[in-house]
């Protein structure tokens, strides 16, 4: 996942700070010495040297910021704008909204809007989108996918002809390798959690990633995972 603007320059801005503070205080200290001991008079010379060093790399680190490359990318839910040190390729997490920005071939995917006809509630999806549950009441909500997403979402049998009232866990069961972008980008929406809880959950498999919810939503979010490249189960849990 490409790293955001403002953190990269944060990073130089600290490392600046860092030099330029103790550097100053240094500076004084060193002229307090010529000033007022010819004793120390040498040592204030070294320290001075110091100082002006660290000065000097602090303002160095404070000018790499300019350097940083920027790349802006536009919510489509919020349209707030998101700035990377480079183009993203895999979903990545609005800062205004916290939504997962949809990334397909490299541009921002289209975004649609579709009401619930069991809440009336408002949701949001992609044209990367293999299925929706609902936000608010977990009802499938029919849309629109290509013929190749249609036949996998069918061979996991996300449709019963019974309606299973039980509660069901989400495992994930595997990762599809230790740096699946992917899955990683994909379970960050799907937890609200930040790249490196999901990376440790990925390193300890099997993990319990969701527990008591529906069986459809279990069933559309291990879709989900499967479309990224990592393998999960959806079983019943406790009442």
């Amino acid at each position: 996942m490409p790293q955001r603007s403002s953190d990269a320059k944060e990073v130089f801005v600290q490392r600046g700070l860092v030099a330029i503070v103790p550097g100053v205080i240094i500076l004084v200290l060193a002229i307090v010495l010529m000033v007022y001991s010819e004793t120390f008079r040498a040592l204030a010379v070294v320290l001075m040297v110091i100082a002006l060093s660290a000065i000097v790399y602090g303002i160095y680190e404070f000018n790499l910021t300019r350097g940083v490359t920027t790349f802006s990318v536009v919510c489509p839910f919020c349209q707030s704008s998101n700035s990377f040190t480079e183009e993203p390729r895999n979903d990545v997490r609005c800062e205004g909204c916290q939504r997962a920005i949809p990334i397909l071939d490299g541009r921002v995917a289209q975004v649609f809007q579709v009401r619930c006809g069991f809440c009336n509630e408002l949701n949001f999806y992609s044209e990367k989108s293999t299925g929706l549950i609902c936000e608010s009441c977990d009802h499938e909500i029919p849309i629109a996918v290509s013929e190749q997403v249609a036949a996998a979402r069918a061979t996991m049998d996300v449709y019963t002809a019974k309606e299973d009232d039980r509660p069901f866990d989400l495992i994930l069961t595997g990762v599809g390798g230790p740096h699946n972008e992917a899955l990683i980008s994909t379970l960050q929406h799907m937890l609200a959690l930040n790249r490196n809880q999901v990376k440790e959950i990925m390193q300890s498999t099997p993990s319990l990633l969701l527990s008591g919810i529906p069986k459809r939503k279990a069933e559309m979010l291990r879709t989900q995972i499967v479309q990224s490249k990592g393998s999960a189960e959806a079983r019943p849990g406790s009442p």
